[in-house]
């Protein structure tokens, strides 16, 4: 499961499906804690089964670097993904 930390994944289910979002951690429990920066801040992640979650194929955010994330750096990380899959869509 700590292999998740970094990734983006795709909300599949929730009010908040369809948004593109990163894994800032992970519960005992199972549950992925999500955020985006923006409607999700760092220091309110979303709890997420990973069920709820679609990993996708995109180049992970390094573990270092995601304990010293901030919000507008993940803002612009969650942007530069979402730029990466419309390329890819067409």
């Amino acid at each position: 499961m700590e292999l998740l930390k970094g990734r983006f994944v795709r909300s599949l289910s929730g009010k908040d499906k369809g948004m593109i979002l990163v894994v800032v951690g992970v519960t005992d429990e199972g549950y992925l804690l999500l955020a985006d920066g923006k409607t999700r801040k760092l220091e309110t992640p979303k709890k997420k089964k990973q069920k709820h979650a679609e990993v996708l194929a995109l180049p992970q955010i390094e573990e270092q670097e995601v304990g010293m994330l901030t919000n507008r750096r993940l803002r612009e990380a969650v942007k530069g993904a979402v730029t990466l899959l419309t390329i890819r869509k067409e």
